[in-house]
């Protein structure tokens, strides 16, 4: 598959277009997670996809088209799922399409897609969609009336929001995910439910985070770019790249090369955050491109069968202003935003009785806090523990000589939070 891979050097203040190149992706099989938080919501979200039954998915859609179903009484027989796929919802049916793409995609990162559990459940559902479509005779397909594309060609009313973000969405203890991420200060994430919710940003997150893979690495003919520093394993038509890392809680990552049968040029993204980047211990710059080349001509290319490089990027605590507000500041390290934890918070989720809760929901008023009350006790340096509450130094931020953690704002859960800070 052909892409067009954008390289781009980002400042606080504008973004410019550097260069553009074209790329190929590799197939998702060719590129194995390693152990990580990345891989370990893929298999949280895997399995809560195996757990959706294919008739659930496909209740609404026989429903609306009239398919005859044969059972009695109609009560128990399916599981009815609910939230945006009830039989009322405008948006029903985009479940179905959203995991189908989820499980093509898990489907497709096995070494045999065809006959693979996920492969089998998608031909299922095909299976069955393509009865709804027997039915309508007319090649139209969904989960809802053709009545509701007629109003949208009329410009009428459907009911059909849409928002959605990556990594911080998934609640590590449940897989279940957020629809929207409040920054007010005190807000926290309130949580979907397992049967009972299905936003959009459910069906988003569903095929998210099975498609880690997809975007870390690139290729031309000839030379490889590194995209993302993700724990990941790359065949490459025999040849082996593994990269190994803890990023972001980390600053480095390692990349071996193994069975290379010939020169081999990497391009390493420079990130735009980064005050440095050394490759084996030398500093590097990025070129026009904002990648780092490393090829045949140069003294650290990549001829050998087997090479490893060591990468490691400069790191920093440093403020960044919201563009209309310049006192009202978020807190970064390298790339990480990080946020103040406050109250914890008992049972962060969504009550699927109450309509639109996810809107109307009363977070509690706090103060919002001043960047000038918080005063830093220790060092400025990161000494995360991979895995476990991170703070910046061995002491905690105090904010009126009380401790305030500060954390990666994506593992903020099941807690309120202060995200931006006053100056």
């Amino acid at each position: 598959m052909r892409r067009h891979l954008l390289l781009i050097i980002c400042s606080l203040f504008a973004t410019s277009v550097v260069a553009q190149i074209t790329v190929s992706a590799f197939p998702l099989r060719d590129v194995k997670l390693l152990s990580s938080r990345f891989q370990r919501n893929m298999q949280r979200d895997s399995a809560w996809i195996a757990s959706i039954p294919v008739q659930s998915l496909l209740h609404s859609f026989r429903n609306t088209a009239g398919v005859f179903s044969g059972k009695e009484g109609g009560y128990t027989t399916v599981k009815r799922l609910s939230g945006w796929e009830s039989l009322d919802c405008d948006l029903r049916g985009h479940i179905t399409g959203h995991l189908l793409s989820a499980m093509a995609y898990l489907a497709s990162g096995t070494p045999v897609p065809i006959g693979s559990p996920m492969g089998l459940k998608a031909d299922s559902l095909v299976q069955g969609l393509a009865e709804v479509q027997r039915q309508y005779g007319s090649g139209y397909l969904s989960a809802f009336g053709e009545g509701l594309i007629d109003r949208n060609i009329a410009a009428k009313s459907v009911w059909a929001p849409f928002y959605n973000h990556i990594l911080g969405q998934q609640d590590t203890l449940t897989s279940m995910v957020c629809y929207f991420t409040p920054l007010m200060t005190g807000g926290y994430r309130l949580y979907s439910t397992r049967d009972s919710s299905f936003w959009c940003c459910v069906g988003s997150g569903f095929e998210s985070h099975v498609k880690y893979q997809s975007s870390i690495y690139f290729h031309t003919d000839k030379e490889l770019y590194v995209n993302l520093f993700i724990p990941s394993e790359l065949n490459w038509n025999g040849t082996i790249v593994r990269q190994e890392t803890a990023f972001p809680e980390s600053n480095k990552t390692r990349l071996t090369i193994t069975n290379n049968r010939g020169p081999l040029t990497l391009n390493l993204r420079y990130p735009y955050w980064t005050t440095y980047m050394k490759v084996n211990g030398k500093k590097v710059k990025p070129g026009k491109d904002g990648y780092v080349k490393i090829n045949s001509s140069d003294s650290r290319s990549i001829k050998n069968a087997s090479r490893s490089l060591e990468v490691e990027f400069g790191m920093s605590l440093r403020e960044e202003a919201t563009k209309d507000t310049p006192s009202r500041v978020a807190l970064l390290y390298g790339p990480i935003v990080l946020g103040g934890r406050l109250a914890e918070v008992a049972h962060p989720f969504s009550n699927p009785t109450k309509h639109y809760d996810y809107y109307t929901f009363d977070y509690g008023k706090h103060p919002e806090m001043k960047l000038g009350e918080v005063k830093h006790v220790g060092g400025l340096r990161w000494s995360m523990a991979l895995g476990s509450a991170a703070s910046l130094s061995e002491e905690p931020f105090t904010m009126n000589n009380e401790p305030l953690t500060i954390q990666p704002f994506y593992d903020l859960q099941h807690c309120r939070y202060t995200v931006y800070w006053k100056k």
